[in-house]
Protein backbone atom coordinates (compact mmCIF):
# COMPACT_ATOMS: atom_id res chain seq x y z
CA UNK A 1 0.00 0.00 0.00
CA UNK A 2 0.92 3.68 -0.31
CA UNK A 3 1.94 5.36 2.65
CA UNK A 4 2.30 8.91 3.19
CA UNK A 5 4.04 10.76 5.90
CA UNK A 6 3.40 14.33 6.54
CA UNK A 7 4.27 17.88 7.50
CA UNK A 8 2.64 18.01 11.19
CA UNK A 9 2.92 22.03 9.94
CA UNK A 10 1.83 22.07 6.50
CA UNK A 11 0.14 19.02 5.67
CA UNK A 12 2.26 18.38 2.90
CA UNK A 13 3.36 14.72 1.66
CA UNK A 14 7.27 14.81 2.99
CA UNK A 15 8.09 11.00 2.29
CA UNK A 16 5.58 8.30 0.56
CA UNK A 17 6.75 4.92 -0.15
CA UNK A 18 4.94 1.33 -1.15
CA UNK A 19 5.31 -0.49 2.05
CA UNK A 20 3.28 -3.39 4.18
CA UNK A 21 3.11 -1.15 7.57
CA UNK A 22 4.07 2.13 8.67
CA UNK A 23 6.74 0.75 10.39
CA UNK A 24 8.23 -0.84 7.25
CA UNK A 25 7.78 2.63 5.68
CA UNK A 26 9.37 4.41 8.44
CA UNK A 27 12.31 2.37 7.83
CA UNK A 28 12.76 2.81 4.85
CA UNK A 29 12.84 6.47 4.55
CA UNK A 30 15.54 6.57 7.70
CA UNK A 31 17.28 3.80 5.23
CA UNK A 32 16.81 6.30 2.48
CA UNK A 33 17.74 9.27 4.63
CA UNK A 34 14.11 11.08 4.20
CA UNK A 35 14.09 14.68 6.44
CA UNK A 36 11.55 13.92 8.67
CA UNK A 37 11.66 17.19 10.39
CA UNK A 38 8.06 18.16 11.22
CA UNK A 39 6.92 14.59 10.29
CA UNK A 40 3.51 13.80 12.07
CA UNK A 41 3.86 10.99 13.90
CA UNK A 42 1.23 11.78 16.43
CA UNK A 43 -1.13 9.09 15.33
CA UNK A 44 0.85 6.15 14.11
CA UNK A 45 0.79 3.38 16.04
CA UNK A 46 4.22 1.70 15.84
CA UNK A 47 3.35 -1.36 17.97
CA UNK A 48 6.86 -0.81 19.31
CA UNK A 49 8.64 -0.54 16.02
CA UNK A 50 12.66 -1.47 16.19
CA UNK A 51 14.25 0.44 13.74
CA UNK A 52 16.92 -1.32 15.37
CA UNK A 53 18.66 -2.97 12.20
CA UNK A 54 17.47 -0.47 9.53
CA UNK A 55 20.69 1.02 7.91
CA UNK A 56 20.99 4.45 7.76
CA UNK A 57 22.48 6.52 5.01
CA UNK A 58 26.01 6.93 6.69
CA UNK A 59 26.34 3.09 6.73
CA UNK A 60 25.69 1.91 10.34
CA UNK A 61 22.37 0.39 12.17
CA UNK A 62 20.04 2.69 13.75
CA UNK A 63 20.73 1.00 17.07
CA UNK A 64 24.22 1.71 16.26
CA UNK A 65 23.67 4.95 15.59
CA UNK A 66 21.96 5.25 18.79
CA UNK A 67 24.25 3.75 20.95
CA UNK A 68 27.32 5.65 19.71
CA UNK A 69 27.09 8.12 17.08
CA UNK A 70 24.92 10.20 18.95
CA UNK A 71 26.68 9.92 22.61
CA UNK A 72 29.97 10.83 20.47
CA UNK A 73 28.11 14.11 18.50
CA UNK A 74 26.56 15.39 21.48
CA UNK A 75 30.09 15.88 23.37
CA UNK A 76 31.85 16.65 19.90
CA UNK A 77 32.25 20.25 21.18
CA UNK A 78 32.71 19.75 24.58
CA UNK A 79 29.77 19.88 26.32
CA UNK A 80 28.60 17.20 28.69
CA UNK A 81 25.86 14.49 27.82
CA UNK A 82 23.97 15.40 30.68
CA UNK A 83 24.16 18.99 29.32
CA UNK A 84 23.27 18.10 25.65
CA UNK A 85 20.40 15.97 27.07
CA UNK A 86 18.70 18.31 29.30
CA UNK A 87 17.94 20.14 25.77
CA UNK A 88 15.97 17.05 24.52
CA UNK A 89 12.54 17.69 24.66
CA UNK A 90 13.32 21.02 22.57
CA UNK A 91 12.61 21.37 18.57
CA UNK A 92 13.44 24.63 18.33
CA UNK A 93 17.05 25.66 17.13
CA UNK A 94 17.38 28.09 19.91
CA UNK A 95 17.48 25.26 22.47
CA UNK A 96 18.20 22.30 20.35
CA UNK A 97 20.25 19.98 21.95
CA UNK A 98 22.52 20.33 18.56
CA UNK A 99 23.12 23.70 18.87
CA UNK A 100 24.08 23.48 23.47
CA UNK A 101 26.84 20.60 22.30
CA UNK A 102 27.93 23.11 19.41
CA UNK A 103 28.15 26.23 22.15
CA UNK A 104 25.17 27.95 21.20
CA UNK A 105 26.20 27.56 17.18
CA UNK A 106 24.00 30.08 15.32
CA UNK A 107 23.16 27.62 12.31
CA UNK A 108 24.09 23.67 11.73
CA UNK A 109 26.26 25.06 9.53
CA UNK A 110 28.27 27.70 11.72
CA UNK A 111 31.80 27.88 12.40
CA UNK A 112 31.35 26.67 15.67
CA UNK A 113 30.72 22.77 14.10
CA UNK A 114 33.66 21.76 12.62
CA UNK A 115 33.07 20.95 8.89
CA UNK A 116 33.78 17.07 9.38
CA UNK A 117 30.72 16.69 11.65
CA UNK A 118 28.17 19.23 9.58
CA UNK A 119 26.73 16.25 7.54
CA UNK A 120 26.05 14.34 11.37
CA UNK A 121 24.56 17.40 12.93
CA UNK A 122 21.93 17.44 9.67
CA UNK A 123 21.81 13.55 10.26
CA UNK A 124 21.00 13.93 13.81
CA UNK A 125 18.42 17.15 13.09
CA UNK A 126 16.24 14.79 10.90
CA UNK A 127 16.41 12.03 13.02
CA UNK A 128 15.61 14.45 16.12
CA UNK A 129 12.87 16.14 14.40
CA UNK A 130 11.10 13.25 13.54
CA UNK A 131 11.37 12.20 17.35
CA UNK A 132 13.01 8.90 16.34
CA UNK A 133 15.75 9.50 19.20
CA UNK A 134 15.58 8.61 22.63
CA UNK A 135 17.49 10.58 25.04
CA UNK A 136 20.94 9.39 25.69
CA UNK A 137 20.23 9.46 29.80
CA UNK A 138 16.52 8.04 29.21
CA UNK A 139 14.30 9.03 32.40
CA UNK A 140 17.27 11.64 33.70
CA UNK A 141 16.87 14.30 31.66
CA UNK A 142 15.54 17.61 32.40
CA UNK A 143 11.85 18.26 31.91
CA UNK A 144 12.32 22.16 30.55
CA UNK A 145 14.23 23.28 27.96
CA UNK A 146 17.33 25.21 29.18
CA UNK A 147 18.40 28.23 28.10
CA UNK A 148 21.10 28.12 24.96
CA UNK A 149 24.75 28.20 25.75
CA UNK A 150 26.02 32.22 25.98
CA UNK A 151 22.64 33.83 26.03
Amino acid sequence: MKIEIKSWWTGAVVFEVEADSIRAALEIAVGRGANLGGADLGDANLGGADLGGARLETGETFAQYVESVVPALCTAGGRTLEEVAAAWDCHSWDNCPMRVAFNGAASPDDDCVPPLLRPRVHQFLRLFDAKLLPNPLGEKAAPACPATPGQ
